[in-house]
């Protein structure tokens, strides 16, 4: 009986020691949690559009295919309505869905265009649309 319970006491410290080892070896003290930060993303204040790729297709040379890519800034975008230009023509597109805060999506759409240089692409300004009607 005597050396039953010695051997309990034994496989207690044996436990203590193990897990003492453990939390020094992650470099912190037995009562301390442990904290994983995630990488701090770079914040977007204002929303933004760009593109990533231009790419002419195989069996039509004048038309590209971009890729466009929008970022939503502080604030959600809903259904963005982009504007993209060439030297052939301008055209109005809506990138549908939602865009929640900080963080972008893309999408590909065809434009023709002699020079690939010559395409941009921008936000379309709520205000002067509404203007011009």
């Amino acid at each position: 009986m005597y050396l039953v319970s010695q051997l309990k006491i034994f496989a207690l410290i044996l436990v203590l020691l193990l897990l003492f080892s453990i939390t020094v070896a992650e470099g912190r003290e037995p009562n301390q949690t442990k904290k994983n930060f995630p990488d701090i993303k770079t914040h977007h204040e204002s929303k933004s559009v760009k593109i990533l790729r231009i790419k002419q297709t195989r069996m039509l040379h004048v038309w590209m295919i971009i890729l466009v890519q929008v970022c939503a800034g502080d604030e959600k975008l809903y259904s963005p309505e982009l504007e993209i230009r060439s030297d052939r023509g301008t055209f109005r597109t809506v990138m549908s869905g939602l865009i929640m805060p900080n963080s972008c999506k893309s999408g590909n759409f065809f434009i023709m265009a002699d020079d690939p240089e010559s395409i941009n692409v921008q936000f379309v300004d709520k205000i002067s649309q509404e203007i011009s009607k």
